[in-house]
């Protein structure tokens, strides 16, 4: 039997497809942690970043923190990036992102491959890298993107899903809503 052009390039395609789940299945079922909720106490953590530092949730604190966990191979994860950019750009100017750090959380890779996709697309946010998941896992993420806003005393204030293209709008509403309950 010969396999036509097509025939390879759908056996090819539904060979990496197992390959890429076996990979996630294996990274995110590897630590159970039960999933965070509103109002818990942050985990916390210390992991290291991109440019050579060490980046720890406890030095942190007294601040808004977004954690972005994303993956190179994650498209919505490259949306989300450029949507987030366009934010951090639109709202410097205005005081809103006083006191607001992104922490973008890379999950399962390793370091160059990080360091290449963050030169390529010109990611300006703080990286952390996460290559064996232990991060994800303690905050019980089970999907990329995944977006966790934490307050200034260290608790989860939100907790995000997927990506939407308002994604911007509705980090600057969640920031406002959370000064105004830090505000007595």
């Amino acid at each position: 039997m010969r396999l036509t052009r097509t025939q390879w390039t759908l056996a090819i395609f539904v060979v990496a497809s197992v390959a890429v789940q076996f990979w996630a299945h294996k990274t995110y079922r590897a630590a159970p942690a039960p999933a965070i909720e509103r109002g818990d106490a942050a985990p916390n953590f210390t992991v290291d970043g991109l440019d050579g530092s060490q980046l720890s949730l406890s030095a942190l604190r007294g601040q808004l923190v977004i954690l972005d966990f994303w993956a190179t191979w994650c498209a919505p994860c490259r949306s989300e990036f450029a949507t987030l950019e366009a934010w951090r750009e639109r709202e410097s100017s205005t005081g809103l992102l006083d006191s607001v750090v992104v922490v973008a959380v890379n999950t399962g890779e390793e370091r160059a491959e990080v360091e290449r996709f963050i030169q390529e697309h010109k990611i300006s946010f703080a990286v952390a890298l996460d290559p064996d998941g232990e991060l994800a896992a303690k905050y019980g993420v089970r999907s990329l993107p995944t977006l966790v806003l934490i307050d200034e005393a260290g608790n989860v204030a939100r907790i995000r899903v997927g990506y939407d293209a308002m994604v911007g709008k509705e980090l600057s509403g969640w920031i406002r809503r959370e000064r105004e309950v830090a505000t007595p």
